[in-house]
């Protein structure tokens, strides 16, 4: 047998192992994070994590009372993730609450990171359209809305998806909740 005939099955049989073994979860880890919660205060002072009955919506126009500055269109989000080593947070907003759509933000937080203990983001929603969130070292973020929803179909509900992997993107948990935008 040709040298190259014998690399191609050992390789083929390296890829069917590798393939069987994640079939069979055990590349999964007891460390991958677990997602507890995620919620949204918007732009009224409407809490998600207190009141599941109410409309959840963002404006552009509107000031949180609840927040300190008042700054119009600015809403938070939280979530919870119990795990004790590093992770992947990543946030989207689509129209259909399934992960993808546009990013928003993306962080790998690490337990001596803030992103890893305060969890929570502050977003402003701005008159054009734009979602734009300051992250713990202030770094901003931001999606135009325009490519997800035409403004002259706004008001429209669109989602927010939290999704938290293990660093590599594996064991992953996602929570997602409809938010009107308005113009």
């Amino acid at each position: 047998m040709s040298i190259l005939v014998m690399r191609t099955i050992y390789f083929s049989f390296l890829i069917s192992t590798l393939l069987i073994i994640n079939g069979c979860g055990a590349v999964s880890s007891s460390d991958d994070p677990d997602l507890n919660r995620f919620d949204i205060i918007d732009t009224s002072g409407s809490d998600s994590a207190t009141d599941a009955e109410s409309e959840l919506s963002i404006d552009p126009d509107e000031e949180n009372i609840i927040t300190v500055g008042n700054r119009e269109g600015e809403f938070t989000l939280y979530w919870d993730v119990d795990t004790d080593e590093n992770y992947r947070l990543t946030i989207r907003v689509n129209d259909d609450g399934d992960f993808g759509g546009e990013e928003l933000y993306s962080d790998i937080c690490d337990p001596d990171e803030d992103c890893h203990d305060e969890q929570n983001l502050s977003c402003d929603y701005t008159n054009d359209l734009n979602v734009v969130c300051e992250d713990f070292d202030d770094n901003e973020s931001s999606i135009d809305v325009e490519r997800i929803a035409n403004e002259d179909d706004l008001p429209q509900d669109l989602f927010f998806i939290l999704q938290v992997c293990d660093p590599f993107g594996f064991g992953c948990e996602d929570q997602s909740i409809r938010v009107e935008f308005r113009d």
